[in-house]
């Protein structure tokens, strides 16, 4: 299995494992530079990405396939994604879930109101569109312990 950056031809491959994963696909593509996959025989068997909201990050759509979950995959993904967003100036990041909210918890993440989010993570289409109002919002901030892989 190798991790790399996603490419527009990871497309079809990302899109499946998110619909599997009942996760929001519609818009991943155009952040897709800040995406990352892991591959095995040539298919995506798990990614994670981040849409730029200015001084922002929002985690997008960390999804590993069920044959490779509890591997620490997606942790894996996360902190290379808070390495990126670091790199890029972001300090804090921003999540929506409806399931996960005790993982991201154990990652350091934090519940907050909808309300009270950045007006650039309330204009995404993520924040907007494609996630329920029951979806808890998160943050985190990332100034300290950024590891580098």
């Amino acid at each position: 299995m190798t991790c790399r950056d996603a490419a527009i031809a990871d497309f079809p491959g990302i899109q499946e494992l998110l619909s599997r994963s009942k996760l929001p696909n519609d818009d991943f593509v155009a952040h897709i530079k800040n995406f990352i996959v892991y591959v095995e025989n040539h298919n995506i068997v798990a990614v994670g990405g981040l849409e730029i909201c200015g001084a922002f990050g929002l985690l997008r759509s960390i999804a590993v396939a069920s044959e490779h979950r509890g591997k620490g995959i997606a942790k894996k993904i996360y902190e290379l994604l808070k390495v990126r967003a670091h790199g890029l100036g972001i300090n804090r990041l921003y999540l929506l879930t409806e399931s996960s909210i005790e993982y991201f918890a154990n990652l350091g993440f934090r519940i907050m109101d909808r309300a009270d989010a950045p007006e650039l993570i309330m204009e995404t289409k993520q924040f907007k569109e494609l996630c329920p109002l029951s979806a808890t919002l998160m943050y985190c901030d990332i100034l300290h312990g950024v590891k580098r892989y």
